[in-house]
Protein backbone atom coordinates (compact mmCIF):
# COMPACT_ATOMS: atom_id res chain seq x y z
CA UNK A 1 0.00 0.00 0.00
CA UNK A 2 2.78 2.45 0.91
CA UNK A 3 4.55 1.62 -2.38
CA UNK A 4 1.35 2.38 -4.31
CA UNK A 5 0.97 5.72 -2.54
CA UNK A 6 4.55 6.68 -3.35
CA UNK A 7 4.10 5.70 -7.00
CA UNK A 8 1.08 8.02 -7.08
CA UNK A 9 3.18 10.81 -5.60
CA UNK A 10 5.95 10.33 -8.17
CA UNK A 11 3.40 10.29 -11.01
CA UNK A 12 1.91 13.47 -9.56
CA UNK A 13 5.38 15.04 -9.47
CA UNK A 14 5.98 14.10 -13.10
CA UNK A 15 2.76 15.68 -14.35
CA UNK A 16 3.12 18.72 -12.13
CA UNK A 17 6.54 19.14 -13.74
CA UNK A 18 4.86 19.12 -17.15
CA UNK A 19 2.50 21.89 -16.01
CA UNK A 20 5.32 23.82 -14.34
CA UNK A 21 7.72 23.74 -17.28
CA UNK A 22 5.02 24.43 -19.87
CA UNK A 23 4.13 27.54 -17.86
CA UNK A 24 7.75 28.67 -18.33
CA UNK A 25 8.58 27.48 -21.83
CA UNK A 26 5.41 28.34 -23.75
CA UNK A 27 5.24 31.97 -22.52
CA UNK A 28 8.88 32.31 -23.58
CA UNK A 29 7.92 31.09 -27.06
CA UNK A 30 5.03 33.58 -27.11
CA UNK A 31 7.41 36.52 -26.65
CA UNK A 32 9.10 36.56 -30.09
CA UNK A 33 5.83 35.69 -31.89
CA UNK A 34 3.79 38.46 -30.26
CA UNK A 35 6.56 41.06 -30.21
CA UNK A 36 7.28 40.69 -33.94
CA UNK A 37 3.61 40.64 -34.96
CA UNK A 38 2.33 43.44 -32.71
CA UNK A 39 5.31 45.75 -32.43
CA UNK A 40 6.72 47.22 -29.23
CA UNK A 41 3.82 49.49 -28.26
CA UNK A 42 0.93 47.06 -28.83
CA UNK A 43 2.88 44.16 -27.33
CA UNK A 44 3.65 46.30 -24.27
CA UNK A 45 -0.07 46.95 -23.80
CA UNK A 46 -0.78 43.20 -23.88
CA UNK A 47 1.99 42.52 -21.36
CA UNK A 48 0.60 45.18 -18.99
CA UNK A 49 -2.87 43.64 -19.27
CA UNK A 50 -1.56 40.13 -18.57
CA UNK A 51 0.54 41.35 -15.64
CA UNK A 52 -2.47 43.07 -14.08
CA UNK A 53 -4.61 39.95 -14.57
CA UNK A 54 -1.98 37.72 -12.96
CA UNK A 55 -1.55 40.06 -9.98
CA UNK A 56 -5.31 39.97 -9.41
CA UNK A 57 -5.39 36.18 -9.77
CA UNK A 58 -2.71 35.81 -7.07
CA UNK A 59 -5.03 37.74 -4.74
CA UNK A 60 -8.05 35.53 -5.59
CA UNK A 61 -6.01 32.32 -5.42
CA UNK A 62 -5.24 33.36 -1.81
CA UNK A 63 -3.02 30.40 -0.95
CA UNK A 64 -5.79 27.87 -1.65
CA UNK A 65 -3.43 25.75 -3.77
CA UNK A 66 -1.75 24.96 -0.43
CA UNK A 67 -4.45 25.23 2.24
CA UNK A 68 -7.32 23.74 0.18
CA UNK A 69 -5.12 21.03 -1.34
CA UNK A 70 -4.08 20.04 2.19
CA UNK A 71 -7.72 19.97 3.32
CA UNK A 72 -8.74 17.73 0.40
CA UNK A 73 -5.78 15.41 1.03
CA UNK A 74 -6.57 15.03 4.73
CA UNK A 75 -10.38 14.79 4.60
CA UNK A 76 -12.57 11.93 3.44
CA UNK A 77 -14.20 12.14 -0.04
CA UNK A 78 -17.59 12.75 1.59
CA UNK A 79 -16.24 16.08 2.93
CA UNK A 80 -14.76 17.26 -0.38
CA UNK A 81 -18.03 18.85 -1.51
CA UNK A 82 -18.10 21.34 1.35
CA UNK A 83 -14.40 22.15 0.86
CA UNK A 84 -14.95 22.86 -2.84
CA UNK A 85 -18.08 24.92 -2.19
CA UNK A 86 -16.46 27.06 0.50
CA UNK A 87 -13.29 27.63 -1.55
CA UNK A 88 -15.24 28.62 -4.69
CA UNK A 89 -17.47 30.93 -2.65
CA UNK A 90 -14.41 32.56 -1.07
CA UNK A 91 -12.79 32.95 -4.49
CA UNK A 92 -15.93 34.54 -5.89
CA UNK A 93 -16.00 37.14 -3.09
CA UNK A 94 -12.30 37.90 -3.66
CA UNK A 95 -12.91 38.03 -7.43
CA UNK A 96 -15.64 40.66 -7.02
CA UNK A 97 -13.47 42.65 -4.63
CA UNK A 98 -10.46 42.61 -6.96
CA UNK A 99 -12.61 43.47 -10.00
CA UNK A 100 -14.34 46.39 -8.27
CA UNK A 101 -11.00 47.84 -7.19
CA UNK A 102 -8.85 47.25 -10.27
CA UNK A 103 -11.28 47.58 -13.20
CA UNK A 104 -12.18 51.27 -12.55
CA UNK A 105 -8.50 52.08 -12.03
CA UNK A 106 -7.65 50.41 -15.35
CA UNK A 107 -10.53 52.16 -17.13
CA UNK A 108 -9.47 55.67 -16.06
CA UNK A 109 -5.74 55.09 -16.43
CA UNK A 110 -3.49 54.75 -19.44
CA UNK A 111 -4.52 51.10 -19.65
CA UNK A 112 -5.90 50.29 -23.11
CA UNK A 113 -9.68 50.13 -22.58
CA UNK A 114 -10.23 47.56 -25.36
CA UNK A 115 -8.06 45.12 -23.41
CA UNK A 116 -10.09 45.26 -20.18
CA UNK A 117 -12.66 42.61 -21.19
CA UNK A 118 -10.13 39.96 -22.36
CA UNK A 119 -7.92 40.79 -19.36
CA UNK A 120 -10.85 40.06 -17.02
CA UNK A 121 -11.42 36.73 -18.81
CA UNK A 122 -7.71 35.94 -18.42
CA UNK A 123 -7.96 36.87 -14.74
CA UNK A 124 -11.02 34.65 -14.24
CA UNK A 125 -9.34 31.69 -15.98
CA UNK A 126 -6.30 31.68 -13.73
CA UNK A 127 -8.07 32.71 -10.52
CA UNK A 128 -10.63 29.87 -10.64
CA UNK A 129 -8.43 27.04 -11.85
CA UNK A 130 -9.28 23.90 -9.79
CA UNK A 131 -5.78 22.43 -10.00
CA UNK A 132 -5.62 22.58 -6.20
CA UNK A 133 -8.34 19.90 -6.00
CA UNK A 134 -6.59 17.44 -8.35
CA UNK A 135 -3.33 18.09 -6.54
CA UNK A 136 -5.04 17.25 -3.24
CA UNK A 137 -6.56 13.98 -4.51
CA UNK A 138 -3.28 13.24 -6.36
CA UNK A 139 -4.92 12.78 -9.78
CA UNK A 140 -2.92 15.19 -11.95
CA UNK A 141 -2.42 13.25 -15.18
CA UNK A 142 -5.50 14.29 -17.17
CA UNK A 143 -5.62 17.91 -15.89
CA UNK A 144 -1.91 18.29 -16.74
CA UNK A 145 -2.46 16.95 -20.25
CA UNK A 146 -5.38 19.33 -20.80
CA UNK A 147 -3.33 22.25 -19.49
CA UNK A 148 -0.42 21.45 -21.79
CA UNK A 149 -2.71 20.96 -24.83
CA UNK A 150 -4.50 24.30 -24.31
CA UNK A 151 -1.21 26.17 -23.89
CA UNK A 152 0.14 24.68 -27.12
CA UNK A 153 -3.14 25.46 -28.89
CA UNK A 154 -3.00 29.12 -27.80
CA UNK A 155 0.59 29.36 -29.07
CA UNK A 156 -0.38 27.85 -32.43
CA UNK A 157 -3.42 30.12 -32.85
CA UNK A 158 -1.35 33.22 -32.05
CA UNK A 159 1.27 32.17 -34.59
CA UNK A 160 -1.35 31.61 -37.30
CA UNK A 161 -3.79 34.46 -36.65
CA UNK A 162 -1.98 37.38 -34.98
CA UNK A 163 -0.12 39.28 -37.72
CA UNK A 164 -0.29 43.06 -37.04
CA UNK A 165 -0.58 45.62 -34.20
CA UNK A 166 -4.35 45.82 -34.67
CA UNK A 167 -4.54 42.18 -33.52
CA UNK A 168 -3.49 43.00 -29.92
CA UNK A 169 -7.01 42.53 -28.55
CA UNK A 170 -7.41 39.31 -30.55
CA UNK A 171 -4.14 37.97 -29.14
CA UNK A 172 -5.27 38.55 -25.57
CA UNK A 173 -8.67 36.98 -26.29
CA UNK A 174 -6.91 33.86 -27.64
CA UNK A 175 -4.78 33.56 -24.49
CA UNK A 176 -7.76 34.24 -22.23
CA UNK A 177 -10.20 31.87 -23.94
CA UNK A 178 -7.71 28.99 -24.09
CA UNK A 179 -7.03 29.46 -20.37
CA UNK A 180 -10.74 29.74 -19.67
CA UNK A 181 -11.46 26.53 -21.60
CA UNK A 182 -8.84 24.74 -19.54
CA UNK A 183 -10.43 26.00 -16.31
CA UNK A 184 -13.99 25.12 -17.34
CA UNK A 185 -13.10 21.59 -18.52
CA UNK A 186 -11.20 20.78 -15.32
CA UNK A 187 -14.00 22.39 -13.28
CA UNK A 188 -16.51 20.00 -14.89
CA UNK A 189 -14.17 17.09 -14.14
CA UNK A 190 -14.07 18.13 -10.49
CA UNK A 191 -17.86 18.54 -10.40
CA UNK A 192 -18.35 15.00 -11.76
CA UNK A 193 -16.18 13.57 -8.99
CA UNK A 194 -17.99 15.48 -6.23
CA UNK A 195 -21.75 15.38 -6.72
CA UNK A 196 -22.84 17.47 -3.72
CA UNK A 197 -21.17 20.89 -3.44
CA UNK A 198 -22.25 23.06 -0.50
CA UNK A 199 -21.01 26.17 1.30
CA UNK A 200 -21.79 28.20 4.39
CA UNK A 201 -20.75 31.68 5.47
CA UNK A 202 -18.86 30.16 8.39
CA UNK A 203 -17.09 27.74 6.03
CA UNK A 204 -16.24 30.59 3.65
CA UNK A 205 -14.68 32.61 6.47
CA UNK A 206 -12.86 29.49 7.65
CA UNK A 207 -11.26 28.93 4.23
CA UNK A 208 -10.11 32.55 4.08
CA UNK A 209 -8.57 32.17 7.54
CA UNK A 210 -6.89 28.88 6.56
CA UNK A 211 -5.47 30.37 3.37
CA UNK A 212 -4.17 33.63 4.88
CA UNK A 213 -0.69 32.47 5.92
CA UNK A 214 -0.19 30.42 2.76
CA UNK A 215 -1.22 33.54 0.82
CA UNK A 216 1.37 35.61 2.66
CA UNK A 217 4.04 33.02 1.88
CA UNK A 218 3.27 32.54 -1.82
CA UNK A 219 2.47 36.16 -2.70
CA UNK A 220 5.52 37.46 -0.83
CA UNK A 221 7.77 35.18 -2.86
CA UNK A 222 6.29 36.50 -6.09
CA UNK A 223 6.57 40.08 -4.84
CA UNK A 224 10.29 39.73 -4.08
CA UNK A 225 10.93 38.72 -7.68
CA UNK A 226 9.02 41.78 -8.95
CA UNK A 227 10.35 44.24 -6.39
CA UNK A 228 14.11 43.78 -6.80
CA UNK A 229 14.44 45.12 -10.38
CA UNK A 230 12.11 48.04 -9.53
CA UNK A 231 14.24 49.08 -6.53
CA UNK A 232 17.43 48.58 -8.51
CA UNK A 233 16.14 50.71 -11.39
CA UNK A 234 15.20 53.52 -9.00
CA UNK A 235 18.64 53.57 -7.36
CA UNK A 236 21.19 52.44 -9.95
CA UNK A 237 19.49 53.09 -13.29
CA UNK A 238 18.45 51.01 -16.31
CA UNK A 239 21.95 49.74 -17.16
CA UNK A 240 22.20 48.00 -13.79
CA UNK A 241 18.76 46.45 -14.31
CA UNK A 242 19.79 45.28 -17.78
CA UNK A 243 22.81 43.47 -16.35
CA UNK A 244 20.96 42.13 -13.32
CA UNK A 245 17.82 40.78 -15.01
CA UNK A 246 19.34 37.99 -17.21
CA UNK A 247 21.27 36.58 -14.25
CA UNK A 248 18.22 36.86 -11.97
CA UNK A 249 15.88 35.13 -14.45
CA UNK A 250 18.25 32.19 -14.91
CA UNK A 251 18.76 31.69 -11.16
CA UNK A 252 15.05 32.04 -10.39
CA UNK A 253 14.18 29.48 -13.07
CA UNK A 254 16.71 26.99 -11.69
CA UNK A 255 15.64 27.60 -8.08
CA UNK A 256 12.04 26.78 -9.02
CA UNK A 257 12.90 23.34 -10.43
CA UNK A 258 11.91 21.63 -7.17
CA UNK A 259 8.47 23.26 -7.04
CA UNK A 260 6.55 20.49 -8.89
CA UNK A 261 8.15 17.81 -6.71
CA UNK A 262 7.29 19.66 -3.49
CA UNK A 263 3.74 20.37 -4.64
CA UNK A 264 3.27 16.72 -5.59
CA UNK A 265 4.55 15.42 -2.23
CA UNK A 266 2.59 18.02 -0.25
CA UNK A 267 -0.76 16.12 -0.03
CA UNK A 268 1.02 12.85 0.84
CA UNK A 269 3.15 14.49 3.54
CA UNK A 270 0.07 16.22 4.97
CA UNK A 271 -1.33 12.75 5.69
CA UNK A 272 1.76 11.14 7.22
CA UNK A 273 3.48 14.10 8.91
CA UNK A 274 1.80 13.49 12.27
CA UNK A 275 3.06 9.89 12.39
CA UNK A 276 6.60 10.45 11.14
CA UNK A 277 8.61 13.44 9.93
CA UNK A 278 11.43 11.28 8.61
CA UNK A 279 10.19 11.32 5.01
CA UNK A 280 9.74 15.10 5.13
CA UNK A 281 13.35 15.69 6.18
CA UNK A 282 14.60 13.13 3.67
CA UNK A 283 12.86 15.13 0.94
CA UNK A 284 14.42 18.37 2.21
CA UNK A 285 17.87 16.75 2.27
CA UNK A 286 17.44 15.40 -1.26
CA UNK A 287 16.38 18.80 -2.60
CA UNK A 288 19.29 20.60 -0.92
CA UNK A 289 21.79 18.00 -2.11
CA UNK A 290 20.56 18.32 -5.68
CA UNK A 291 20.65 22.13 -5.42
CA UNK A 292 24.31 22.10 -4.38
CA UNK A 293 25.23 19.94 -7.37
CA UNK A 294 23.26 22.21 -9.72
CA UNK A 295 24.77 25.42 -8.31
CA UNK A 296 28.33 24.06 -8.51
CA UNK A 297 27.81 22.89 -12.10
CA UNK A 298 26.34 26.23 -13.12
CA UNK A 299 29.30 28.09 -11.62
CA UNK A 300 31.47 26.73 -14.42
CA UNK A 301 28.77 26.88 -17.10
CA UNK A 302 27.27 30.30 -16.36
CA UNK A 303 29.48 32.31 -18.77
CA UNK A 304 28.25 30.16 -21.66
CA UNK A 305 24.64 30.19 -20.40
CA UNK A 306 24.56 34.00 -20.20
CA UNK A 307 25.98 34.41 -23.71
CA UNK A 308 23.48 31.86 -25.07
CA UNK A 309 20.61 33.58 -23.25
CA UNK A 310 21.31 37.27 -24.05
CA UNK A 311 24.32 37.31 -26.35
CA UNK A 312 27.67 39.11 -26.07
CA UNK A 313 28.20 42.35 -24.17
CA UNK A 314 26.86 41.20 -20.79
CA UNK A 315 30.11 40.55 -18.91
CA UNK A 316 28.74 42.17 -15.73
CA UNK A 317 25.77 39.79 -15.82
CA UNK A 318 28.18 36.85 -15.64
CA UNK A 319 29.78 38.26 -12.47
CA UNK A 320 26.37 38.89 -10.90
CA UNK A 321 25.17 35.41 -11.84
CA UNK A 322 28.12 33.76 -10.09
CA UNK A 323 27.14 35.51 -6.85
CA UNK A 324 23.44 34.84 -7.36
CA UNK A 325 24.15 31.10 -7.59
CA UNK A 326 24.47 31.18 -3.78
CA UNK A 327 20.74 31.79 -3.70
CA UNK A 328 19.93 28.43 -5.33
CA UNK A 329 20.71 26.10 -2.36
CA UNK A 330 19.42 28.66 0.16
CA UNK A 331 16.10 29.19 -1.65
CA UNK A 332 15.65 25.47 -2.34
CA UNK A 333 16.22 24.74 1.35
CA UNK A 334 13.75 27.44 2.42
CA UNK A 335 11.05 26.35 0.00
CA UNK A 336 11.48 22.65 0.69
CA UNK A 337 11.41 22.93 4.48
CA UNK A 338 8.28 25.10 4.32
CA UNK A 339 6.45 22.84 1.86
CA UNK A 340 7.65 19.52 3.32
CA UNK A 341 7.74 20.21 7.07
CA UNK A 342 5.89 23.30 8.24
CA UNK A 343 2.84 23.49 5.97
CA UNK A 344 1.94 19.77 6.10
CA UNK A 345 1.97 20.24 9.90
CA UNK A 346 -0.48 23.14 9.57
CA UNK A 347 2.14 25.67 10.72
CA UNK A 348 1.50 28.15 7.90
CA UNK A 349 2.12 31.12 10.19
CA UNK A 350 5.77 30.06 10.49
CA UNK A 351 6.29 30.78 6.78
CA UNK A 352 3.78 33.59 6.14
CA UNK A 353 4.98 36.42 8.34
CA UNK A 354 8.74 35.85 7.81
CA UNK A 355 8.17 36.04 4.05
CA UNK A 356 6.26 39.30 4.47
CA UNK A 357 9.23 40.65 6.47
CA UNK A 358 11.54 39.39 3.72
CA UNK A 359 9.76 41.68 1.25
CA UNK A 360 10.46 44.65 3.53
CA UNK A 361 14.09 43.58 3.88
CA UNK A 362 14.63 43.35 0.12
CA UNK A 363 13.01 46.76 -0.35
CA UNK A 364 14.99 48.53 2.39
CA UNK A 365 18.36 46.72 2.35
CA UNK A 366 18.22 46.50 -1.42
CA UNK A 367 17.67 50.25 -1.68
CA UNK A 368 20.60 51.05 0.64
CA UNK A 369 23.04 48.54 -0.86
CA UNK A 370 22.09 49.23 -4.46
CA UNK A 371 22.59 52.96 -3.89
CA UNK A 372 26.21 52.30 -2.97
CA UNK A 373 27.14 49.18 -4.93
CA UNK A 374 24.69 49.05 -7.84
CA UNK A 375 23.41 45.66 -9.01
CA UNK A 376 25.87 43.82 -6.78
CA UNK A 377 24.29 45.52 -3.76
CA UNK A 378 20.87 44.17 -4.73
CA UNK A 379 22.40 40.72 -5.13
CA UNK A 380 23.78 40.83 -1.58
CA UNK A 381 20.42 42.01 -0.25
CA UNK A 382 18.75 38.96 -1.83
CA UNK A 383 21.44 36.54 -0.61
CA UNK A 384 21.26 37.91 2.96
CA UNK A 385 17.45 37.65 2.84
CA UNK A 386 17.55 33.96 1.88
CA UNK A 387 20.32 33.29 4.44
CA UNK A 388 18.37 34.84 7.35
CA UNK A 389 15.25 32.90 6.32
CA UNK A 390 17.26 29.65 6.18
CA UNK A 391 18.68 30.18 9.69
CA UNK A 392 15.21 31.02 11.06
CA UNK A 393 13.54 27.99 9.44
CA UNK A 394 16.35 25.65 10.55
CA UNK A 395 16.04 26.75 14.19
CA UNK A 396 12.26 26.29 14.10
CA UNK A 397 12.57 22.87 12.42
CA UNK A 398 14.90 21.69 15.20
CA UNK A 399 12.38 22.85 17.80
CA UNK A 400 9.59 21.11 15.94
CA UNK A 401 11.40 17.77 16.07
Amino acid sequence: MMSTKKNTVFNNALWLSVVHFSSYIIPLLEVPILARALGAEAYGSVVVAISMALMMSIFVEFGFNISAARAVACKSPSEHGSIIGNVLAAKFVLFLLATCIVAPVAWFSAFESTLIAPALLYFFAFAFSPFWYFQGVQQMILPAMINFFMRVLSLLLIFLIVTEPADAVLALYILALCGLTNTLVTMVMMWVKVTSVTFTLAGLRGKLAEGWHAFLYRSSGDMIGTLSPLVLGATAGPYAVGMYTPADKIVRAVASLQTPVLMAFFPYLSKVIHDSRRESFLLVGSVVGASLVIALSLYFLIPYVIVLFVGEGFADAIVLAKYLLLIIPLRMFNQSIVMAVFMPSGKDRVAGYPMALAVLWVASAGYVLASGFGALGMVWALISCEFFLAVYFLILARRLT
